[in-house]
C-alpha cells in the first residue's frame, strides 16, 4: 500500500503566458540578464509576504528569528534584517554576514 503525500500547492508565483515570474520578469528574462542560465532569483515580495504568513500563524509573544545557514545570501539577509526579531548564527562567518 501506498500512502499519497501531498503540500500546500505553492501559489507564492504569477504565471504569465505559461512563464513563471519572479519579481516581475520571467525567467528567460531574468536569465538573459544575468547572462548565463544557472542562478538563483529571489522575489522579494514573496519573501516578505512568507515571513508575514508565518508570523500570522505563530504567537505574538514568539520570537522569529531566520537561521542564517538556510541561506547565508548578504542580500537575502539584508532584506529579512527588519522583518525578523534576530538571527541564529553559528559561526564567525555567518555573523559577519
Amino acid at each position: 500500500m501506498s500512502t499519497v503525500i501531498s503540500h500546500q500547492q505553492m501559489d507564492q508565483f504569477v504565471i504569465n503566458n505559461g512563464q513563471l515570474l519572479v519579481g516581475g520578469f520571467s525567467l528567460a528574462q531574468i536569465s538573459r540578464i544575468v547572462g548565463h542560465n544557472a542562478f538563483y532569483a529571489y522575489d522579494r515580495q514573496v519573501i516578505a509576504a512568507q515571513i508575514q504568513k508565518f508570523r500570522d500563524f505563530i504567537p505574538a509573544r514568539i520570537h522569529l528569528h531566520y537561521a542564517v545557514k538556510a541561506n547565508p545570501n548578504p542580500a537575502v539577509v539584508q532584506f529579512i534584517r527588519p522583518l525578523v526579531d534576530g538571527f541564529d548564527v553559528a559561526s564567525q562567518k555567518e555573523l559577519l554576514i
